[in-house]
């Protein structure tokens, strides 16, 4: 993965390490005493807000490439409307077995 796509790698890792870090304050918030236990809980708020804000950008990063594949799609499709004609006679053909032999 970090190879194939290094930025969507880049958010898998700071995730992962958010998570990490969450859990590793909320035990440090179980085992602390009463006066510790606030600013703990604000430190967990600030993990969390963090880990929230690189899972939007994971989910940006992929509605982004999702739209770019939609728009392949579509360009695809008006190009196969466009040439319609031509693809429909090459079909036929090959069904007929008329295909032209024009091979290297």
């Amino acid at each position: 993965m970090e190879k194939n796509d290094p930025e969507a790698f880049k958010l898998f890792k700071q995730e992962m390490e958010l998570d990490r870090r969450s859990h590793e304050l909320a035990g440090e918030y179980r085992d602390a005493s009463t006066s510790q236990r606030e600013d703990i809980k604000k430190d967990i708020e600030k993990v969390v807000d963090q880990q929230f804000e690189v899972r939007q950008q994971h989910r940006q990063l992929g509605l982004k490439r999702l739209e770019q594949e939609l728009q392949q799609v579509r360009n695809s499709i008006e190009r196969r409307n466009q040439a319609r004609k031509q693809i429909v006679e090459k079909r036929v053909a090959e069904l007929l077995g008329q295909e032209e032999d024009l091979g290297f």
